[in-house]
């Protein structure tokens, strides 16, 4: 998923505030472009930061996250039908203000993970994508997790991957995918590295999920000693090449 393209149902894994807003303002930029409004359902923070980072040039209706999603639950469940006036009205609101399909961000689920509520965000996620076939209009997700965590790799993420059309690991794809390569190599060598990618580089998967988290997946899964090992030294490789 590059920056200011349309994601089908995307999803970027970050861990600083800048780096959310720079791709969600590009991602919303792009719809500018292309007549299309957009849908931010943030916090208060992230969506003032999104709305100056994306500039005037575009229909930007905002909503709080929390309040949206809290609508969004009758008596203490998810509720499809809240869904559809809640949601399916922001997004009707979009698409009657200019001619292009509309994009949304939200960030809904991350508050539901938060909270410890995985299956609430999935299902979350679920409703998103059901109306996304339903109607035309793009979605990009956000989650606020550390890709380098063994239990994320093995936990969360799958499902994460599992929901969503494009899968962002990292902010700087490029960085991420240079550090667990290195990292592989370095922990475990060129041939091992080599036979990792083969398995879990298929072309399906490959265009929907980066190879590079799929290897990190593969081997937390399979060698959890060894994948400790190189979630540790790609963790270091990725964070000094940006503080460099």
């Amino acid at each position: 998923m590059e920056d200011g393209a349309a994601p089908g149902h995307g999803v970027e894994i970050y861990t600083r505030d800048d780096e959310l807003v720079e791709s969600v303002a590009a991602y919303l930029a792009a719809g500018f472009e292309a007549n299309a409004a957009g849908v931010v359902i943030a916090t208060p923070e992230h969506a003032e930061a999104i709305r100056a980072a994306a500039g005037a040039s575009g229909t930007l209706i905002v909503a709080d996250a929390e309040e949206t999603l809290a609508s969004l639950f009758e008596d203490g469940a998810l509720s499809a039908q809240r869904f559809e006036q809640v949601v399916c009205g922001l997004l009707d609101e979009a698409q009657a203000a200019t001619a292009g399909a509309p994009r949304a961000f939200g960030e809904m689920v991350d508050i539901l993970r938060v909270r410890g509520e995985i299956d609430e965000a999935m299902a979350l996620e679920e409703l998103w994508e059901a109306e996304r076939r339903r109607r035309p209009f793009s979605l990009l997700c956000s989650y606020r997790i550390d890709v380098f965590d063994p239990e994320m790799q093995t936990g969360l993420l799958p499902q994460i991957c599992n929901v969503h059309s494009h899968v962002r690991p990292a902010h700087d794809l490029g960085r991420f995918n240079e550090a667990v390569g290195r990292a592989l190599t370095e922990v475990l060598g060129k041939n091992v590295t080599r036979d990792i990618y083969y398995i879990v580089d298929r072309p399906l998967r490959a265009r929907r999920v980066p190879v590079a988290q799929d290897a990190l997946r593969w081997l937390v899964a399979s060698f959890p000693a060894e994948a400790a090992d190189v979630l540790t030294a790609a963790r270091g490789y990725y964070e000094r090449v940006e503080a460099a």
